[in-house]
């Protein structure tokens, strides 16, 4: 699996930012395929715990964090569905705990879909979980928006949407490439804007591209390296939602 896993770090000569461009390649080998998949690190919302404590031992490939949480309980927000399961429904207004972090109405957001054949699909906020479990998705988490869609800037709601879409912070992004790789791009501190963002994305030349939660809860692991800075704590922000690069689909074989 390692042989499917490329990462290079750089620096964006436009900002000066410091950041990884991972590509994973989805097809293993003629019968088996990775897939990104949606999990919690506990059970327990309260008890959840850094990427990097999640992972040790785990031989997980590749992983990240994923989705908004309210920073008091750890609770994810909004829409949530783990392995076919909707864990939350709802559009109630996500407030931090830090008032220096912002405090506005998610119900803007776009949520992110992983099917069953292990492809991303996005959902604007009319959307409910159900309707999303419905369409094919076994796992689905909210974010904050698109920032790219069909190779071009994705702007909608700008002017409402995403608390810290104009400053600098460490963002966390994925998408697919046309051939239906993965890729992940993770925007060191001080990090990047939606707009700074978007500008080096289609330099990037990707197709798709959505903004998982960011700033300090930003981490990314390979196996059991942390390839991200701890911005809080002692091994890294406690998060409730990761996403991961270790299930494999099977294809069916041939007739």
């Amino acid at each position: 699996m390692k042989n499917n896993i490329k990462i290079v770090r750089r620096i964006d000569d436009s900002t000066g930012c410091e950041y990884i461009f991972t590509t994973i390649k989805k097809k293993i080998d003629e019968n088996k395929s990775f897939m990104p998949r949606i999990k919690l690190t506990n059970e327990v919302f309260s008890l959840s715990t850094s990427l990097i404590d999640y992972v040790k031992g785990k031989n997980i490939p590749y992983a990240i964090n994923a989705g908004i949480f309210n920073t008091k309980t750890l609770e994810p927000e909004c829409v949530l569905i783990i392995d076919n399961k909707i864990i939350y429904d709802r559009k109630e207004t996500y407030i931090h705990v830090n008032p220096n972090d912002g405090d506005e109405k998610r119900d803007v957001l776009y949520t992110l879909g992983i099917n069953k054949s292990g492809d991303f699909k996005m959902y604007k906020p009319c959307f409910s979980a159900k309707e999303i479990l419905n369409d094919g998705c076994q796992d689905a988490v909210m974010g904050f928006v698109p920032l790219i869609i069909d190779y071009e800037e994705f702007k909608d709601g700008d002017d409402i949407v995403p608390y810290g879409s104009r400053i600098d912070k460490p963002r966390q992004i994925v998408g697919q490439l046309k051939n239906g790789d993965y890729y992940i791009l993770t925007a060191k501190a001080p990090g990047l804007t939606f707009q700074t963002s978007r500008d080096l994305l289609k330099k990037l030349d990707v197709p798709f591209a959505y903004d998982l939660d960011g700033g300090s809860s930003t981490q990314t692991t390979f196996f059991d390296e942390r390839l991200t800075p701890v911005y809080r704590d002692v091994t890294g922000r406690k998060i409730p939602t990761i996403m991961t690069y270790d299930d494999v689909i099977k294809s069916a074989p041939a007739v």
